[in-house]
């Protein structure tokens, strides 16, 4: 079983917890004081230790796998090109259209479009663990041919099961080396990429700021995104969902609307929506947001 850095915190509010069919133990956690401990204490170890940063993910499930959303499904690396070679033509058409991401570079278009709802080689995290709380205390619901229209709705505890009454917070850590030939926002190393969406895009593009926003992407020996992006991860900390729902509360800064601000509040949304080509199989949607409770 594998020890992630997180294992070796204590607390008197705290247990460390075995989760059937996963190999490493989740650090279930009582009291909201020690959430935030959590999240700074391997903030500062692993900055010391290893010049990584430590970025949240809010889920309602944990898996045995950390797959970016381009690659879902997949097994072998090889039957990642077509999704590659699809990613790829979109990106140069947009690049040729110049209707959308004229002031985005080009290394950080695809990570937004991550953040809107597309398929990618990138996975989304936040820098604020409330707002990951509040990922995993909501259920996504999406339809549409391309699961374009989405809402989320508050999960609650006498609806599921048992085993189903968590929310599990995902502790990935990625490189904090600034990348001199990305630019502002952007950070690598030999075995991962961060760029915070609100430093590396322009301030137009609202939702980043919402969620204090980034994406990540593990790097394999020849630089590309694996199919899993596990070597990242650092930890995992559950919470009883009753528990959570109490501590997030109910304030203005914590709904769907504050979140996932509408296209007349986010410039940078509409123009994705009003520009980008049809949505497809492979690559999905730009999401449209409902306004779920």
């Amino acid at each position: 079983m594998r020890t992630l850095p997180l294992n070796v915190l204590t607390s008197p509010h705290a247990t460390l917890v075995e989760m059937p069919g996963i190999d490493y133990k989740v650090f279930h956690i009582t009291r909201p004081h020690v959430l935030v401990q959590a999240a700074g204490y391997l903030k500062h170890v692993r900055a010391s230790s290893s010049a990584k940063s430590v970025y949240f993910r809010g889920q309602r499930s944990l898996y045995k796998t950390i797959p970016p959303t381009l690659y879902r499904g997949l097994k072998k690396s090889e039957s990642r090109v077509k999704r590659d070679d699809e990613m790829n033509r979109l990106l140069k058409k947009i690049r040729a259209e110049q209707k959308i991401f004229r002031a985005v570079p080009d290394h950080v278009q695809e990570p937004l479009l991550q953040h809107y709802g597309l398929k990618t080689r990138w996975l989304d995290v936040v820098d604020n663990v409330w707002i990951a709380l509040w990922f995993a205390c909501h259920s996504a619901h999406t339809f549409g041919s391309h699961s374009q229209y989405q809402h989320f709705e508050r999960r609650i505890p006498r609806h599921l099961k048992d085993n189903e009454r968590f929310a599990y917070i995902i502790l990935l850590e990625s490189s904090s080396i600034p990348s001199g030939a990305l630019g502002p926002g952007c950070f690598q190393d030999i075995s991962s990429v961060t760029i915070d969406l609100r430093v590396a895009a322009p301030s137009h593009f609202v939702r980043p700021h919402a969620q204090h926003g980034l994406v990540v992407k593990a790097l394999d020996d020849k630089n590309r995104a694996p199919l899993d992006f596990s070597p990242l991860l650092a930890g995992v900390i559950r919470v009883d969902l009753e528990d959570a729902l109490e501590w997030l509360g109910a304030g203005d800064l914590l709904n769907v609307h504050a979140l996932f601000p509408p296209p007349p509040y986010d410039c940078g949304y509409q123009e994705i929506l009003n520009n980008l080509p049809d949505p497809n199989g492979l690559l999905g949607a730009i999401h449209h947001i409902g306004t779920g409770k």
